[in-house]
């Protein structure tokens, strides 16, 4: 089955960052063909953190991995990434005549399902069905956060709260992951708080996954997408239990995001802990819009990453954010208000 990634910007520094995995829909078995457009470097890392090996294409994916892509064109040309990916799905018919995939959950059932049959048939036909023409994924991501480089003799503490506040540098995006540069194990993180400069919540609860990397960093995920990043915004990670944590004596005030570690009494100790967000990775695709579809961009796209049916919210972090639409021709925006 033949797909394509498309790149229609230049990518944040660190790239961007793909799991490959073994799973349905994973991205192990497909093969990478080439590349149309600016360039893109393909780098693959075993942790998804350091030891980045870069392999230009053609090259077949053939294990669990992470893949970085690159692109340093500015300029509004499209990227495309051309790859096949195995099918390797199996299934049965249920007794309403509908294919029940193996291992994957059916996200419509019944008149639904005949409703969203008929959508696709629609669009793969070219007519649009009312959400424009159909065409490739175009990826679209924020430029993430992270504090100053590490730097200085690390000193060592028992931590059980790490806040992470934005600062002026940071800008407004959805993140879905947290790194912390120490070993945290997955029973310890008792819950997530991420809040707004009032104070508002924003998410209140568990994690995801908790995922500690060769004793090195630990990859906290969280359930769903989290637009963060306004100036005031902040993270609270708490701990059961004391989790050794290496802070680093380096000034925050020019850094995206600062971080306190506090004791288990509420003191905070001195210096920086190394922490990154991971900014999620959107989709501009036809059709309806879901609650964390739409891109979030600091400035107005020029051209359409693709032909019809591109929504986006500008959001440079000051005043009212605006969202745009492109039919491929024009572009149609309106402010939001707070109601």
């Amino acid at each position: 089955m033949n797909n394509q990634i498309m790149l229609a910007q230049a990518t944040p520094p660190g790239g961007i960052i793909l799991r490959v995995r073994n799973l349905p829909g994973g991205l192990v078995g497909a093969v990478i063909e080439g590349v149309d457009g600016p360039n893109v470097v393909l780098e693959f890392s075993d942790n998804g953190v350091n030891g980045w090996n870069a392999f230009p294409p053609p090259l077949s994916l053939s294990t669990e991995t992470y893949m970085r892509l690159t692109r340093t064109d500015t300029s509004s040309a499209i990227s495309t990434i051309r790859l096949t990916a195995p099918v390797g799905v199996t299934g049965s018919l249920d007794g309403d005549g509908h294919l029940v995939i193996e291992g994957l959950t059916p996200v419509a059932t019944g008149a639904a399902l005949d409703t969203l049959e008929g959508r696709v048939t629609t669009l793969e036909g070219g007519s649009g069905g009312g959400g424009g023409t159909a065409g490739p994924i175009a990826l679209s991501v924020g430029p993430g956060a992270e504090t100053a480089p590490i730097s200085g003799s690390p000193t060592s503490r028992q931590v059980r709260e790490v806040r992470i506040n934005a600062q002026s540098a940071c800008r407004p995006q959805l993140i879905d992951r947290i790194y912390l540069y120490a070993n945290v194990p997955a029973a310890n993180v008792t819950g997530i708080y991420i809040s707004d400069a009032n104070d508002n919540p924003l998410f209140d609860g568990g994690p995801a996954s908790v995922d500690p990397w060769n004793g090195l960093f630990t990859a906290i995920s969280l359930p769903a997408p989290v637009r963060y990043g306004r100036t005031g915004d902040s993270i609270s990670i708490n701990f059961d239990a004391d989790v050794a944590m290496d802070t680093f004596p380096v000034t925050q005030t020019t850094a995206q995001i600062a971080t306190t570690a506090r004791s288990g009494t509420g003191t905070s100790y001195s210096g920086m802990l190394p922490v990154s967000l991971v900014p999620v990775l959107t989709a501009a695709l036809d059709g309806p819009l879901g609650h964390h579809t739409l891109p979030i961009v600091q400035t107005a796209t020029v051209n359409p990453p693709v032909v019809g049916g591109y929504w986006e919210v500008v959001d440079n972090g000051g005043g009212a954010p605006r969202i745009r639409y492109s039919d491929g021709y024009n572009w149609y925006s309106t402010l939001l208000t707070a109601e």
